[in-house]
């Protein structure tokens, strides 16, 4: 008999060697993860932070935030460029992200 588990917020390195024979073996593109948060500051004050993850090498933008007062001057482009640098760097082949449809952010992305 197969049983199923489902365990929230569970430690996939138990199953991080399965998962990468069985990725290969789909793709060729490496099976990577990683997090990464990317934040900003002026003064030691956090003004914008992004925070970003990796999976089987797509790279996703969870989140992007920037004070009010330093919306629209570069510095949202600025932590997205870090974002891309970052999945570049971690051979991401893929990138994505979500935002509202009609949203303030849309505009930007």
């Amino acid at each position: 008999m197969v049983e199923i588990h489902v365990q929230e917020d569970a430690d996939k390195s138990a199953v991080r060697p399965f998962l990468d024979a069985q990725w290969q073996a789909l793709d060729p593109e490496p099976w990577t993860g990683a997090h990464c948060v990317i934040s900003a500051e002026r003064d030691a004050t956090l003004i914008g932070v992004a925070t970003c993850s990796m999976d089987a090498g797509v790279a996703h933008l969870s989140e992007l935030m920037v004070v009010p007062e330093e919306r629209n001057s570069g510095l949202g482009a600025r932590l997205l460029a870090a974002f891309e640098e970052w999945a570049a760097q971690h051979g991401a082949h893929k990138l994505t992200l979500h935002t509202r449809h009609h949203g303030p952010a849309q505009r930007f992305y």
